[in-house]
């Protein structure tokens, strides 16, 4: 593998990495397919071991049970090639899940706020149509803090389907 394909592979990766937020933020389990293998499989203790589409469907599904907004942001991710269609890479996590009205213990028509540090250990294949997907992924959680949310003025301009607008900028 020559640097120059080492850093499209790299930037294609990082790149699904971020796609990642928008199918958790967006629930969109269709983007599901172009992250993770079919095979793929997941361990984020306590809750769920798994495949990554039943882990996108058990997310979504908590989600929008308990949280009236989430936002996943990535920061450093380190890749380290092991063959030319084995990779592995270690990203560092922030989670903001924002609660519905009286969900994860707050009061009767009060908010909490689920923060999560995490880091996601990943393994990485090239598949046969060249892409890279994940084919393991392991959940190392940091730190969680659940916090009372102050004020709350609401989401604007976002939603949680195919009619939030980074759909319409990007088909």
């Amino acid at each position: 593998m020559t640097d120059i394909e080492m850093l499209l592979a790299k930037d294609q990766m990082r790149e699904k990495i971020y796609l990642y937020s928008r199918c958790m933020d967006r629930c969109d389990n269709d983007l599901c397919d172009e992250i993770f293998t079919v095979d793929s499989s997941m361990d984020y203790p306590p809750d769920y071991q798994g495949n990554a589409r039943g882990f996108c469907q058990w997310a979504e599904n908590t989600h929008r049970k308990y949280y009236d907004y989430t936002s996943h942001q990535y920061t450093d991710c380190i890749i380290r090639f092991k063959s030319d269609t084995e990779a592995v890479s270690e990203t560092y996590g922030i989670i903001n899940l924002f609660g519905c009205p009286g969900a994860l213990g707050a009061k009767p028509g009060k908010r909490k706020i689920l923060t999560i540090h995490a880091r996601y250990i990943d393994r990485w294949t090239k598949c046969e149509d060249g892409q890279w997907r994940i084919c393991e992924r392991h959940l190392c959680n940091e730190q969680n803090n659940l916090y009372d949310a102050g004020y709350y003025a609401g989401s604007y301009n976002t939603r949680r389907d195919k009619e939030d607008l980074v759909y319409k900028f990007f088909g």
